[in-house]
């Protein structure tokens, strides 16, 4: 299968047309990308593996509830050594059951940290929360049906064709899943339950040979769809979303919204992220495939695998052994299909991917996940799916959920098997209790070790001050720049004294819209509209000065200790003057916050371009028609596009992709030069 991926990719780049066609990196893969995956995994298999041990030596071996505590209140007559060993195999599927639904509840603590205010009715984190839970507990269900389907010998009989159906099915669930939970990254450990539960299914089958082949038919499948079926769809999609956008715009008579290199970019980097959110579930569910049959073999007399798929006990290592075999081989391939997607679809799948490294590595929080800093470009469900930069952290969180999914399973499924009543049980609360506590152990020494060893620890992590998220219309003040703290005290104090006056709402939104027309420097005065205020201030629309310009009464313009921040010819507020004292604080401020500024530019950079672009577009109103028109000799320079800082920062830019699908307009302004002064506020608040 590798030979053939590899041969596939040698027929691409050797028909491909481009000049200078990507490398295939096949080193650098291998040092970084690649091996998240099983990192993330390897800390996810310390908490299984310690469990597993105690219930495999403690709850099954030594059994010290033997002969103290029965297994079913309800039970009556002898108890037999029969019945005791149901009753033993039965609790070790309830701590198998709680092991999963303990690594379920943490897990979906890391998919939403968001931190709910004590105290306050708004609880969003809270309900996301129970949200993930009660869709776990819905894909349990599904998931423990279609294996105990697969212990059928009709499904054994006809594994292949079973396979294909469930493969379809396995689809509608994906989409279900996408729809329920909105984000892709919420989704992921979801969808690798699913590629781990069709991967087990496959002991099904009846044989080896039979086994074999239904696992290469799934690969050719992924192939297929991970370089031809899922770009398509991914474009066409997108397409289709703009030709709807444009008849919308048309029906309604505004601009119609047309390809701009900006969206083209925002475009082709969603692509991407589709497509490594697909890499990334297939290598979770590899992975996570040989940890859930390890676990079989572990209680293999419990779980009596001879009567489940009609093989020997020890055959289990063979599977085992060719699942641990697969994942370095599917290594190599993976490396050929991203560079077989970079010649096809001509992407930057290297480039981008070096860059979620960088950004990982200078992130500002030790997870990753509690970063302010997002890409507000891409859509919604995609968001935290890029911020989580592909890291050891994303496959982590990933394959905690996944595995604790799965465990549950395997556990509620031994637990029928043995025809236990598990609610007739009085140890059921205490074996949950007792494994809860095994893992809070478990995690409070893992953090404290890695607190010694400073993993994953960033600069300023000890000294951050917790945010708490206080709703949709609350204000963030930990998301304003640091240089913008005074710039945003000294605008609420004006609009607060504003207000005092008697100016409302929209005479404010009017003010502030007559300041942007007009710009900084231009000749302004108060429009003679605005509704008279009350109040001991008759002339506040009114007056001229020394000059004969019409001016604005003192009391109705906010306070401001800089003149600039008022219209030209218009005099500032006599209640507070702009003394020497003020003027050096505000000189200061300036000062700090051109070099906080010019340090975060600094830090950014300009990134390599991972995105390409041929074509320009403009936005013109609906009916205008656009005729070729030919270049004049000053834009031959300007051929060649150059991303804006926003998207070469990966979302450190406002703008979201509705925005940029909405009408655009160009307008032109006069220029003019002025005399820089310490005054003056820099161009990147202007802007």
């Amino acid at each position: 299968m590798i030979i053939l991926i590899m041969t596939l990719w040698a027929f691409f780049r050797g028909t491909t047309k481009n000049a200078s066609p990507p490398k295939l990196h096949l080193r650098e893969w291998f040092k970084g990308f690649e091996l998240n995956p099983i990192k993330g995994m390897l800390m996810v298999f310390i908490p299984i593996g310690a469990c597993c041990s105690f219930i495999r030596f403690v709850v099954g071996d030594i059994n010290p509830l033997e002969g103290v505590v029965m297994g079913d209140l309800k039970f009556e007559g002898t108890i037999t050594p029969a019945i005791e060993l149901k009753w033993r195999d039965g609790r070790i599927g309830i701590c198998v059951l709680a092991l999963g639904f303990n690594l379920m509840q943490n897990g979906s603590a890391l998919l939403c940290p968001r931190r709910d205010k004590p105290g306050s009715v708004w609880l969003p984190g809270y309900w996301q929360r129970q949200h993930i839970m009660y869709t776990s507990a819905l894909l349990f269900v599904v998931l423990l049906m279609a294996l105990e389907f697969s212990f059928s010998s009709f499904f054994s009989q006809n594994a292949l064709a079973f396979m294909m159906v469930f493969k379809v099915v396995w689809i509608y669930m994906e989409s279900w899943l996408l729809k329920t939970l909105n984000e892709k990254l919420v989704a992921l450990p979801f969808e690798c339950a699913l590629q781990t539960a069709q991967f087990v299914m496959t002991l099904g089958a009846d044989g080896f040979i039979q086994f074999i082949t239904g696992f290469i038919v799934e690969l050719l499948i992924m192939v297929v769809k991970r370089i031809a079926m899922d770009p398509i769809k991914f474009k066409v999609v997108r397409t289709a979303k703009l030709k709807v956008k444009i008849a919308q715009a048309q029906k309604a008579g505004q601009p119609v919204p047309v390809y701009t290199p900006e969206l083209e970019a925002i475009g082709v980097m969603i692509d991407m992220l589709q497509s490594m959110y697909r890499f990334s579930v297939d290598s979770l569910g590899t992975v996570i495939s040989p940890i859930t049959i390890a676990v079989l073999f572990f209680f293999r007399k419990e779980y009596e695998i001879s009567k489940l798929y009609g093989i020997r006990d020890l055959d289990l290592l063979f599977y085992m052994l060719f699942s641990l075999i697969m994942i370095p081989a599917l290594w190599i391939g993976d490396i050929f299909l991203h560079n077989t997607l970079e010649l096809i679809w001509n992407w930057k799948l290297f480039e981008y991917i070096e860059f979620c490294t960088e950004r990982f590595r200078n992130r500002a929080r030790r997870w990753v996940g509690l970063d302010t800093a997002i890409n507000e470009e891409l859509p919604s469900d995609l968001r935290t799916l890029d911020q989580m930069c592909f890291s050891p952290q994303f496959f982590f969180l990933g394959s905690l959920h996944a595995s604790g999914i799965v465990m549950s399973v395997l556990g509620y499924m031994l637990v029928l098997h043995k025809g236990h009543n598990m609610f007739g049980d009085v140890m059921v609360s205490p074996l949950f209790a007792a494994i809860m506590v095994m893992l809070r152990f478990i995690k409070i020494a893992a953090l404290r070790a890695a607190d010694v060893l400073q993993i994953w620890m960033v600069e300023g992590e000890k000294d951050f001050v917790e945010e708490y998220d206080e709703g949709p219309l609350a204000r963030r003040v930990g998301a304003i720049p640091p240089g913008m703290a005074a710039v945003d005290a000294l605008i609420a104090e004006c609009v607060e004294d504003a207000l005092s006056v008697g100016h409302t709402d929209e005479s404010l939104i009017k003010l502030l819209e007559e300041a942007a027309r007009l710009g900084p420097n231009a000749q302004a005065s108060i429009d003679s509209s605005l509704p008279s205020l009350p109040g001991p201030y008759p002339a506040a629309h009114s007056g001229t000065n020394a000059t004969g310009q019409q001016t604005a009464d003192e009391a109705v313009l906010p306070r401001a200790c800089a003149t600039n921040m008022l219209f030209e010819g218009v005099a500032p507020p006599a209640k507070r003057a702009c003394g020497t004292e003020s003027d050096v604080v505000f000189a200061d401020f300036m000062s700090a916050f051109r070099k906080e500024m010019q340090e975060s530019n600094d830090r950014k950079g300009n990134l390599q371009r991972f995105v390409p672009s041929k074509t320009k577009s403009l936005c013109f109103p609906a009916g205008v028609v656009v005729h070729d028109v030919a270049k004049a000799p000053d834009e031959a320079e300007e051929e060649e596009f150059e991303w804006p800082q926003e998207l070469l920062t990966l979302g450190l830019g406002a703008d979201a992709v509705e925005l940029n699908l909405a009408s655009s307009t160009s307008s032109t302004s006069p220029t003019s030069t002025t005399t820089t002064s310490e005054d003056e506020w820099p161009k990147e608040m202007l802007m």
